[in-house]
């Protein structure tokens, strides 16, 4: 439970990425994500990993604030958070939940650890190896977007076929193509 500081809005630490929904073509869905340093585990909403295998596993009973849950299958989960980092895919056995309210992914104490992610709760921001993101309102929705500069390959290639598509294009002479081939 977030709890309001006098003139001040409850943040907590929510990021938002991708998680890879299918394996062939590789496909991903936009993820709120919560960081828990109070959850032991990691947990996925079902719905994000429905084409992966699921491991049937013993029944595992989850104590939130919101009540309890009970958990029974887990997943290989890939998923990316640009906030913190634009090209780091990770990768983790996670527990799959059925439903869930506000958050599509729960990063627990056994990712944060692995990762060394710090939830740095005086400043307000999370970080992890030197990068840095802001907590965020509970109730947040994902309104960014990433810049993501493009290779300098492919933007001369790009420039290539704008100047193909711009050049000006007008209807051949057959005639004088052949005698001027024939002359020359």
């Amino acid at each position: 439970m977030t709890k309001k500081i006098e003139g001040q809005e409850p943040l907590d630490p929510i990021l938002f990425g991708e998680i890879t929904t299918s394996v062939k073509p590789k496909m991903a869905k936009q993820a709120k994500i919560l960081l828990d340093s109070g959850a032991s585990a990691s947990i996925v909403s079902e719905r994000f990993v429905t084409r992966f295998k699921q491991i049937n596993d013993e029944k595992c009973t989850w104590k939130t604030m919101a009540g309890s849950f009970t958990t029974s299958k887990q997943c290989i989960v890939e998923f990316t958070v640009p906030e913190l980092n634009p090209t780091a895919k990770v990768r983790h056995k996670m527990y799959v939940v059925p439903k869930m309210a506000k958050y599509n992914l729960i990063i627990g104490r056994d990712i944060l650890q692995k990762l060394g992610i710090n939830l740095d709760f005086k400043d307000q921001v999370v970080r992890w190896n030197g990068n840095s993101a802001s907590m965020k309102l509970p109730d947040c929705a994902n309104d960014y977007n990433y810049n993501i500069e493009e290779s300098y390959a492919l933007q001369a290639e790009d420039a290539r076929v704008q100047r193909i598509l711009n050049a000006k294009y007008k209807k051949a002479n057959i005639k004088q193509a052949v005698h001027e081939c024939m002359n020359s």
